[in-house]
């Protein structure tokens, strides 16, 4: 932890900090443990990041936790890496957004993730552990091929936004084990990186284990399919969907 440093991240606010110490903007400089300095650098000065420090794992750098950590907002270049371990790793925000080589974090068995903040996943991988969102206002964003091995939960109120980069694409915009929502969670879909035809389909999620208690809504150019394991989106210009086409489609318990 460091003092007097000014918060460099967009993405989510910073943890509750000690009394007269303010965030630090950690970025990798090398592959390496967690706790040692030389992995690090914020604003060229060595250190480890902690509680409300904002950190960037850059392309190509592997970390590896040695213990339960808590930070503020995490991003993950293309090709770099957090591997958890058996640990806890806790952040205000997680962005995996690349649309090349994937950014990953890794675990075992007994290791997980907690985003208390958004989540924002374009070319990402999270291997062996489960992961709990809950990310408020600022939202879940899927926008290219995530994977979850095990389980992503999202905890409501919250809005998870499909925003796919390409259309016809044989990946969904998420793999996972299971998908799971708890209070009022909602999906949409939006098309703003895209320019689809008539007909075109974006397979928004895939799961190994049956969805459940979570809506997705339809527009007036798209419709929503659900099959017990997966949810599809569909363009249609013309004829757009009406009222009666069931703009949304809910999963329920049961």
């Amino acid at each position: 932890m460091k003092t007097s440093r000014a918060l460099a991240f967009s993405l989510a606010a910073a943890a509750a900090l000690p009394a007269g110490a303010s965030a630090a903007a950690f970025t990798t400089v090398m592959s390496g443990p967690w706790t040692s300095a030389y992995t690090w650098s914020a604003d060229g000065e060595s250190g480890v990041p902690g509680v409300g420090d904002t950190v960037t794992i850059a392309t190509g750098n592997t970390v590896g936790l040695m213990n339960d950590t808590s930070i503020g907002a995490l991003t993950v270049a293309p090709g770099g890496e957090v591997a958890v371990g058996g640990n806890t790793l806790t952040t205000t925000g997680l962005a995996i957004t690349s649309s090349s080589t994937a950014g990953k974090v890794t675990s075992d068995a007994n290791g997980s993730v907690v985003v208390n903040g958004g989540l924002d996943l374009g070319n990402a991988s999270i291997t062996g552990a489960d992961v709990t969102a809950t990310p408020g206002t600022a939202g879940v964003v899927l926008r290219g091929s995530a994977s979850v091995t095990k389980t992503l939960t999202v905890a409501g109120p919250a809005t998870v936004t499909f925003q796919p980069r390409a259309v016809n694409a044989t990946t969904p915009l998420l793999t996972a084990g299971a998908f799971a929502t708890t209070g009022n969670v909602t999906g949409v879909v939006s098309w703003a990186d895209v320019t689809p035809a008539n007909g075109d389909k974006v397979s928004l999620v895939s799961t190994t284990t049956a969805l459940s208690g979570f809506t997705v809504s339809g527009g007036d150019r798209h419709t929503v399919a659900a099959t017990a394991t997966s949810l599809t989106a569909t363009w249609s210009n013309p004829p757009a969907p009406t009222a009666t086409d069931s703009p949304k489609v809910t999963l329920r318990d049961g």
